[in-house]
């Protein structure tokens, strides 16, 4: 067993922490729970992540009294960069409820939040931009042979 998906939960919780409803799933039923909820933002991450990354991200899901775990041991730089996409998936969902709430209710709860979706929607594309500068600057640096480059070597 390699890295598991608690590791890159906890990062991802740290760029998120004003989360109310993680928070207290994390109070309430513990790290497990927590973890597993967030699994499917994981496994988004991984189909984004899968790509460009040259490490194994063979994945086994988690169940209800333990956590998902990667075959392999992640570097720093991997489980950091799931870390950031399921961060994009998870304001995608904070977005899309926002949409969705809007379609159907028109209350004063609706009210008060619906002058903050633009600015949500502007961190989501800002958010969306960084993870695909992020991919893109880690598939330049694994998946290019420099050394060809530099010899101009080009069709290699």
């Amino acid at each position: 067993m390699g890295t598991t998906a608690d590791e890159i939960v906890d990062l991802f919780l740290m760029a998120v922490e004003k989360d109310s409803t993680l928070n207290t799933i994390y109070t309430t039923s513990g790290s497990t729970t927590m973890t597993n909820y967030a699994e499917a933002w994981l496994l988004k991450a991984i189909d984004a992540f899968e790509r460009v990354s040259i490490e194994d991200l063979t994945y086994t899901v988690g169940s209800a009294s333990s956590v998902g775990y990667f075959d392999a041991t992640l570097s720093n730089r991997a489980k950091n960069i799931l870390s950031a996409v399921m961060e994009k998936f998870w304001l995608q969902q904070h977005v899309n409820n926002a949409n969705a709430f809007g379609r159907y209710f028109k209350d004063k709860e609706f009210s008060m939040t619906a002058p903050m979706l633009p600015s949500l929607r502007e961190y989501l594309l800002e958010t969306i931009e960084r993870i695909d500068q992020l991919l893109g600057e880690y598939s330049w640096d694994k998946n290019v042979d420099w050394t060809n480059w530099r010899n101009q070597d080009f069709a290699s």
